[in-house]
């Protein structure tokens, strides 16, 4: 063999040992991306569509709605919701800041996801022990899926539009393994609740 042919095959090895090293280097400047990840929530009314849901309320009816949790997150996520009963002058979650609402949860589900899966579970619930004195209102319990919560939740009278305003709260927190501690999501819904028909 020619000294040519030996020159061109160590030419041909070494060019490709570059290109292997090279490759490795540049794999590591440039990530492909891997699409966004996110967590979903959305409450879904009584037959399970985005209306029907309940607005004017009266004590001791149970009304239910559909709460629904999409893992898109690239793993198995364990999640935690909080549900919280607001009058209007409490604050709902801060969306610019990625905060969640002050006020206490009267009630917590958790759950766990696969990756690429929706969860629905069915949310039943109702006021009771109410009564009105001075033009305000006093929500005395709320039942969420059959367990009573004692609230004495007072919302004042408004007269523009003419009702008791309170909100029904849910707010999405996921695990996260390196705090080991849950974090708000800043994923959040809420469904008005005129109580006006409450006494």
């Amino acid at each position: 063999m020619k000294l040519e042919h030996y020159k061109l095959i160590l030419f041909s090895i070494g060019l490709i040992i570059v290109l292997i090293v090279a490759s490795s280097a540049v794999s590591g400047l440039f990530s492909v991306p891997s699409g966004e990840q996110f967590s979903e929530l959305y409450l879904l009314g009584s037959k399970h569509t985005p209306e029907q849901y309940p607005y004017n309320i009266v004590p001791n009816q149970d009304y239910t709605l559909y709460l629904n949790i999409g893992n898109h997150v690239g793993s198995l996520a364990y999640y935690r919701v909080y549900v919280k009963f607001l009058n209007a002058s409490d604050d709902l979650p801060d969306s610019s800041l990625g905060k969640a609402s002050p006020s206490q949860p009267v009630k917590e589900y958790r759950f766990l996801i696969m990756d690429e899966k929706t969860l629905e579970t069915p949310i039943t619930f109702a006021i009771a022990n109410t009564h009105i004195s001075n033009e305000q209102l006093i929500v005395g319990n709320v039942q969420l899926n059959g367990e009573d919560v004692q609230l004495n939740k007072v919302a004042a009278w408004n007269s523009t539009r003419s009702e008791y305003l309170y909100k029904l709260l849910f707010e999405l927190w996921i695990y996260d393994s390196e705090s080991t501690m849950f974090e708000f999501t800043n994923r959040f819904v809420y469904l008005p609740l005129n109580c006006t028909f409450a006494e």
